[in-house]
């Protein structure tokens, strides 16, 4: 299934507050539940994970350094074991419940448990956590609505990190983990061989969790979206970051003007993206951070560079949108 949810008879590893996901899988609950019992609802919990020497499962055969097997409890069968995957000696176990506690340490009671779930059969685990109160931007007005999620996500087979990761994306299925981990969002990431407990107050400060930055970002967004903000002085600000050629040389000027009529018709909701938006420097950065991610050339099926823009590990487009966040602090000033 393209969901890649964990499985067994009628039963699924996922559970969601309030929202059924798109694959109608799971366990859906109407009031916000504690950590432990939303790791009881989606099948995570007591999963008992450990080592298994690979030596005492295959005694025939001779290792040239020291294998383990990562072994659980199986959540739906009683009695039996999964092997999820092999690592190696300096490979150290995250186990649901302390992943799920990282989670709640860094938030510190500011969020609630959305989502988890279990994919490909036990060897990828995820969790999401939504801010206790959205921002919205012009209540009485666009009300444009912004949730912030935090998600938490790990492999229990030896393939990656433990990755908290702030994101829009609502976590339900593989899909929408791939969505989210590509995306733009800040970012911390611990390896299987480090000490996660030692690791909280560094997340904390690599994803931001300081009140300050929260009510700072929800001021400037406020301020630039109650500015009125003309078509045309919007055009003038697409000029100053892409310049209009003086001549058509290699067909710059036929290249500037396809590229503005493409902003231009983002500014018009083309895409059906910014119709809730007032005329404002907010409208503005959206439809650049929109054109910027979107209409990026992708040659030859490659999309590495379109991947890497999203998930914020390339410098110009990062500098890019931070550029595009300060003019539309100057617009709205």
């Amino acid at each position: 299934m393209p969901a890649n949810i964990e499985t067994y008879a009628n039963m699924a590893a996922f559970a969601s507050l309030r929202e059924p996901a798109w694959h109608g899988l799971g366990t859906v609950f109407d009031k916000p539940v504690s950590t432990d019992k939303m790791l009881e609802l989606a099948h995570l919990k007591d999963w008992n994970l450990r080592f298994v020497d690979a030596e005492d499962v295959m005694p025939d055969y001779s290792f040239n350094k020291k294998t383990l097997h990562v072994v659980r409890d199986n959540p739906f069968k009683a009695g039996q074991k999964d092997v999820l995957g092999t690592v190696g000696s300096r490979y150290n176990i995250f186990s649901n419940e302390s992943i799920f506690d990282f989670g709640d340490t860094l938030t510190t009671g500011r969020r609630r448990w959305e989502t988890a779930g279990s994919l490909e059969g036990g060897t990828t685990v995820f969790g999401t956590l939504v801010a206790t109160d959205d921002i919205v931007l012009d209540p009485n007005g666009s009300a444009d609505s912004i949730k912030r999620y935090l998600l938490l996500t790990s492999s229990h087979d030896g393939s990656g990190n433990l990755i908290a990761k702030k994101t829009n994306t609502r976590t339900v299925c593989r899909n929408t983990l791939n969505i989210a981990l590509r995306g733009i969002g800040d970012e911390f990431k611990i390896r299987h061989t480090m000490n996660m407990e030692a690791k909280v107050e560094d997340a904390k400060k690599a994803l931001g969790f300081a009140d300050a930055y929260d009510v700072e970002f929800e001021a400037e967004a406020k301020q630039m979206i109650e500015k009125a903000l003309t078509k045309d002085k919007f055009f003038a600000m697409v000029k100053d970051f892409f310049p209009e050629p003086t001549d058509n040389v290699r067909g710059r000027m036929t290249k500037w003007e396809t590229k503005t009529q493409d902003i231009m018709h983002l500014w018009e909701n083309g895409t059906d993206t910014v119709g809730n938006l007032p005329d404002s420097p907010w409208k503005a950065v959206q439809v650049l951070t929109e054109h910027n991610q979107w209409f990026r050339g992708i040659r030859a099926g490659n999309t590495e560079n379109f991947l890497a823009a999203g998930a914020g590990f390339d410098l110009l487009t990062n500098k890019f949108r931070d550029d595009v966040w300060q003019y539309g602090l100057t617009l709205a000033a």
